[in-house]
């Protein structure tokens, strides 16, 4: 329930954002942020997951901490050297003011892999809604006071140093930065291949921020991501919280030597993760253009169409959401190390070559790569985990079975939208589907088609 309220109000602020600042402005706020979310990104994997699997956790946590900020300093540099060097304007400010996040953060994921070596993920949980809903507030009065995109950096701050204050208040102990070789020496198996796989999504994901920025304008940038957040708001309802119960249960499962019950949690898990995704991003990309219309600002209509192209793409990446929690589980770093640095390489290069002429051909070749890349990991994955193809089949029928059903209800509802305003007609079609879909769903467990993860 912490994750919905989340990225609700993450929907809500892009919501406040875009009825007061247009697409060029939100896309210069989108060029730094994305330098941020890169660099963050390697903070809170590597020696993260390492610590998470650490059988002596008083003699690895100030090493553990050493490495995040370490990496948060080099961001820290980067961040300012970039804002000086472009200079005076809007990017250059963001910029700079954001130079100093990524050391907060640092802090708070060191506080945050203590909490989830507790099991404490409703906490989690808990923090992150508490500190969206500070960060919501902070932009509102932002907005409404004409700081226009710097508002957007103030939440950002706002929602990290609320973060920091709670959990370090759970937590209980300081941390300090140190180097122990021997600790180094015995994470950097688990944190290499975590970080490489990690900062290649990113990459693939953030990256293509910076490209949009090298070779077309804060527009075209802010076009791309404001359709690309609606669709990862609506993905991470599901990614966020799967991963967390995978990353759990499968850490558990090897740490106690059942590594072939692994199987049957990945299917358990991709079932049920597939069966809500799927109809969820489908449905997503079917209301495109109402969504626009009735929670962004009809200025933002552009955003519309990258909107569609990229639930679909992150309806075929649910297939890889797995893939690290167990080839890591598994000890198969070295082959999921493989897999994200082609799907890294791949997806550039065909960026680079086919999609830098426009934001939405940029998400439409996507498509393509990331077909290729998750048929490429599933078969893999299904040969590590010995899973037969008609074992496949099943796990991924709920799915296709509640994506058929969900699709076809809204394409049956059109003439409803047609004739009733933009927000009415949404909202009905909206609640008729979560009706269609709950009941399915309950069914599905009733009779034991799908079963709830646990973590």
């Amino acid at each position: 329930m912490s994750r919905l309220v989340v990225q609700l109000f993450a929907l809500a602020q892009i919501m406040m954002a875009s009825r007061f600042i247009g697409l060029a402005e939100f896309g210069s706020y989108a060029l730094a942020w994305a330098c941020v979310a890169i660099f963050s990104a390697f903070v809170f994997t590597g020696y993260y997951q390492a610590f998470l699997r650490s059988e002596h956790p008083d003699e690895d946590r100030h090493t553990t901490f050493g490495m995040m900020l370490a990496f948060a300093l080099v961001a820290s540099l980067v961040l300012l050297a970039a804002g000086m060097s472009i200079g005076e304007g809007l990017v250059a400010r963001i910029f700079l003011s954001f130079a100093l996040l990524p050391i907060i953060e640092a802090v708070y994921a060191w506080n945050e892999v203590h909490l989830l070596r507790e099991t404490r993920m409703r906490t989690i949980s808990l923090i992150g809604a508490a500190s969206e809903a500070l960060a919501t507030l902070v932009l509102a009065l932002g907005l409404f006071e004409g700081l226009g995109p710097m508002a957007l950096v103030a939440a950002r701050y706002a929602a990290t140093g609320l973060n920091l204050t709670i959990s370090t208040f759970l937590v209980r102990r300081f941390p300090r930065p140190s180097f122990d070789r021997a600790v180094l020496r015995k994470g950097r198996r688990t944190a290499i291949p975590l970080w490489i796989s990690t900062g290649a999504a990113m990459l693939a994901n953030y990256g293509i921020d910076l490209i949009l920025g090298i070779f077309l304008n804060p527009s075209q940038v802010g076009t791309y991501r404001g359709g690309a957040r609606i669709s990862q708001t609506a993905a991470d309802l599901v990614q966020q919280p799967l991963t967390v119960l995978t990353w759990s249960r499968f850490s558990r499962l090897a740490a106690e030597q059942r590594g072939r019950l692994i199987t049957l949690a990945w299917r358990v898990n991709m079932s049920f993760g597939t069966s809500v995704a799927w109809p969820l991003m489908l449905c997503v990309a079917l209301l495109s253009k109402e969504l626009v219309t009735v929670i962004l600002d009809d200025a933002w209509l552009p955003t519309a169409a990258i909107i569609s192209i990229l639930s679909l793409v992150r309806a075929i990446r649910i297939l890889t959401s797995q893939l690290e929690p167990t080839l890591t589980s598994l000890d198969r770093q070295g082959l999921q190390l493989a897999i994200r640095l082609f799907g890294l390489t791949f997806t550039f290069l065909a960026i680079l070559v086919f999609g830098r002429s426009s934001a939405e051909s940029t998400a439409i070749v996507q498509v393509y790569t990331s077909v290729i890349v998750a048929l490429i990991s599933l078969e893999l994955t299904r040969q590590v985990l010995n899973i037969s193809p008609g074992d496949l089949f099943r796990t991924f029928l709920p799915g296709l079975l509640l994506s058929g059903l969900c699709g076809g209800f809204v394409m049956a509802t059109e003439p409803l939208r047609v004739a009733l305003a933009p927000a009415s007609g949404l909202f009905l079609t909206l609640v008729g589907l979560l009706v269609v879909w709950s009941g399915a769903v309950a069914l599905s467990l009733w009779k034991g088609f799908l079963r709830w993860p646990t973590p």
